[in-house]
């Protein structure tokens, strides 16, 4: 674990929590402002669109839904509020009812990228994760810059709607997120949930070639060998496990000495030493007791 060492903060300092209560500060008088002018002109779509935004961001969901519903009647074929009651629904931990108004919004525009990502989130949390897959499968095609979490929710809704242990759900969700290793790039949290749907498909070698990828192209090798290991270990192969520990360690060594005694650095240290020993002890075959 590393531990953040909070210096002295001057008077500039960013704060959190300040940041927080400026930025509530300034949704609050924006609302003062929407709802002064929409006083003066209660009929107009915008005001109410824009009031209802500014409510749904402060979590104020009956407010905002008023607003969006008040806009939805001024203009019945306006799919603007229809989206924005779908997203509040679902924001408001309402899946079924945010379902209803993202699919109504994707009836009559079938590529609105968000409802398609925004109506697989409710599918997922309705335990429906076979209609999840089809309408993440709509924001992936029609995205012109998918993003990696898209690939990762798609490959578990996949292996949700698989059966238990399904080999079949388990190549199709690591395909998930192969197609996203493609379009989005060697984004790491992708390649860390592809190697782990290797190993739990008992395809050791695959996640070891995956992992060694990451390694090849990384600055610091140090953890990539250290996983290494702990690959092996798991998949019973001592003698390889205790090689990629011990580059791991000379790995470490190579570092600058202000490097080495950060706290990640000492307890990686610590770790390897004792997977070291375990993996030497159960390569060193057992002294033969004398008759």
């Amino acid at each position: 674990m590393v531990v953040a060492t909070i210096g002295w903060l001057g008077a500039g300092a960013w704060i959190p929590g300040a940041s927080r209560a400026l930025a509530h500060g300034a949704l609050h008088q924006q609302l003062v402002d929407v709802s002064s002018q929409l006083a003066a002109d209660p009929e107009n779509f915008d005001l109410l669109i824009r009031r209802g935004e500014l409510q749904r961001l402060h979590q104020s969901w009956g407010d905002a839904r008023a607003d969006f519903e008040k806009a939805r009647s001024l203009r019945p074929d306006d799919l603007e509020p229809v989206f924005r009651l779908g997203r509040l629904e679902l924001e408001a931990e309402n899946p079924v009812v945010a379902a209803r108004w993202l699919q109504a919004t994707l009836d009559k525009k079938p590529h609105h990228i968000e409802a398609a990502l925004l109506l697989a989130r409710a599918c997922v949390r309705t335990g429906k994760p076979g209609q999840a897959v089809e309408h993440f499968n709509t924001a992936v095609h029609w995205s012109r810059e998918p993003r990696p979490e898209w690939f990762i929710e798609r490959s578990a809704a996949i292996l949700a709607a698989a059966p238990s242990g399904s080999k079949e759900g388990l190549k199709l969700a690591t395909a998930s997120l192969d197609e996203g290793l493609e379009l989005v790039g060697p984004v790491p949290t992708l390649q860390l949930a592809a190697i782990e749907l290797e190993v739990k498909a008992g395809r050791i070698d695959a996640a070891l070639k995956r992992l060694d990828a990451i390694r090849n192209v990384s600055e610091r090798k140090e953890q990539w060998w250290f996983r290494r290991g702990l690959l092996l270990e798991q998949a019973g192969r001592a003698t390889e496990a205790a090689a990629a520990f011990q580059s791991a360690r000379s790995a470490i060594d190579s570092l600058p000495e202000r490097q080495q005694r950060t706290l990640a650095m000492t307890e990686m240290k610590r770790d390897l030493e004792k997977h070291l020993r375990n993996t030497r002890s159960a390569t060193t075959p057992a002294t033969p007791i004398a008759p």
